[in-house]
């Protein structure tokens, strides 16, 4: 074994068992769906080691998907003291960059058979990156903790094999694709009801999409919108519905916002399945709007999901829409209608949602960079 033998290195969230056949299975079908071959798995404690041909790109698709708290490219080498120690010095003059802090950062599996401390490494390590560095005028420092430094250096001592990471990235989190074997229907027509179908998909649902738009132009956005949900799933084809919207307004102030709500939601009410995920927001919709919809579900015998309902909009970057669902148009909930005005919004949704359903369009399309036109011209 040497130590210019790289590998990839997966931590999987925090609700998954390392040996979990799960997380396994969904890593081999994401990597086979980027066409990326493994030679072999290991596992350790609290990781899983894999080896293939193609390490940047199997490390950058599968930091798109939950189920992975870190994803990392390591030097895989023996568990011997000084050994590391020359490692962990050799990649830190190569990742930390001149006048930056770092921090390296020891994880010891419980069954890993060595005879030193992490701290004699970390400590010798760091001082040795120091000495090295300080004749290039590279003016190092040493962090004191790892969420203050410019740059982690992180190795893992396993049960026989160490792996020192030449780079990493944290992941999504969450639990993996489809770990709870069911689908929740989901309609996209904005950012906020991306995220919410994000949120399910982090929960391990599999989001049965319904695409709505006013026109050309709003189909390419919710478009670009859907191919962010779609990236994260574990298929390399994707089935939707997609309808038009006829009868209202694109404009999203007020009123109008809250019908397209009240309409997207009365539409998944028609379609069949038993779980619906609601794109409700208590910063963003009123009270009243909150309790009426709740109630209309209910009715409609659906079981209802809402990952959102209390989580600030800007707090929904996380999911991987990107600050744009601080930007819903102006709707205020200070302002909103009271709860006759909601009936009355739903009773005029209720008529339009028929119209959309009437007129709903089946289409599957690859998930890859051509799918917005596959999309478009099956329309």
């Amino acid at each position: 074994m040497t130590t210019n033998e790289s590998v990839l290195v997966i931590f999987p969230s925090s609700c998954n068992d390392a040996r979990s056949a799960k997380i396994v299975s969904v890593i081999r079908k994401r990597l086979a769906l980027k066409d990326i071959s493994i030679h072999k798995i290991t596992y350790e404690k609290r990781c899983i080691i894999f080896e293939v041909n193609n390490l940047v790109d199997a490390m950058s698709s599968l930091s798109e998907i939950y189920g992975i708290d870190r994803v990392a490219i390591a030097k895989k080498m023996k568990s011997e003291f000084q050994d590391l120690i020359d490692c962990i010095v050799k990649i830190g003059k190569r990742i930390v960059a001149p006048n930056c802090s770092f921090f390296i950062k020891i994880l010891v599996d419980d069954d890993a058979k060595i005879d030193f401390v992490s701290k004699d490494v970390q400590f010798i390590a760091s001082g040795n990156l120091l000495t090295e560095t300080a004749n290039n005028k590279y003016h190092l420092k040493i962090a004191r903790d790892e969420k203050r430094a410019d740059h982690l250096i992180i190795c893992y001592v396993g049960r026989n094999i160490s792996y020192v990471f030449i780079r990493s990235e944290i992941g999504l989190g969450g639990l993996p694709f489809n770990f709870q074997h069911s689908k929740a229907l989901s309609s996209i027509h904005n950012p906020i009801s991306a995220a919410s179908c994000l949120a399910s998909l982090k929960c391990g649902l599999v989001p049965d999409i319904c695409l709505l738009y006013h026109d050309a132009t709003e189909l390419k956005d919710n478009a670009k919108l859907l191919g962010r949900v779609a990236s994260r799933t574990n298929l390399r084809r994707l089935n939707i519905k997609v309808g038009r919207i006829e009868g209202s307004t694109r404009d999203k102030s007020g009123q109008n916002f809250l019908l397209d709500e009240a309409l997207a939601i009365s539409l998944l009410t028609l379609l069949p399945g038993r779980s619906i995920v609601l794109p409700l927001n208590m910063y963003v919709h009123s009270l009243s709007f909150v309790e009426q919809t709740m109630q209309r579900i209910k009715q409609a015998d659906k079981v209802i999901l809402t990952p959102l309902l209390f989580q600030e909009p800007i707090n929904m970057s996380t999911l991987g829409i990107i600050g744009e669902t601080t930007k819903i148009g102006d709707f205020n909930p200070s302002v909103a209608p009271n709860r006759q005005e909601c009936r009355k919004c739903y009773d005029r949704a209720d008529k339009l949602s028929q119209l959309v359903f009437d007129n709903l369009k089946s289409i599957s399309f690859e998930i890859g960079p051509n799918y917005i036109h596959d999309i478009i011209d099956s329309i």
